[in-house]
């Protein structure tokens, strides 16, 4: 896993784990944004790894990545609303409200 090799083949700190999720769930989100058939055909599996991350559960999840995970959402379905199951995500999403940081 390349996580562990930059690291020195040891586990990286939680807070480096946390930066990079939240790294990505912004990154993905500008991706999908433009939609298209490009964007469509990986929106299935970007939504489903997103989708755990929308769980305000406590401290489980914290509020930034929640945060990021709600904007890369809000922009896959802005960029492919059309053709997707609109009423499996909005409630989804609505109940990550409100954005926190």
């Amino acid at each position: 896993h390349p996580l562990h090799e930059s690291a020195g083949g040891e586990e990286p700190p939680d807070d480096e784990v946390e930066q990079l999720v939240q790294n990505s769930a912004y990154c993905a989100g500008v991706l999908a944004a433009p939609g298209g058939d490009a964007a469509l055909r990986h929106m299935q599996p970007l939504l489903t790894a997103l989708q755990p991350l929308l769980h305000r559960s406590g401290d489980a999840v914290p509020h930034r990545l929640v945060d990021n995970a709600l904007g890369a959402t809000a922009r896959a379905v802005r960029g492919s609303a059309a053709h997707l199951p609109l009423d499996q995500i909005v409630p989804v999403a609505v109940a990550a409200l409100p954005i926190r940081e």
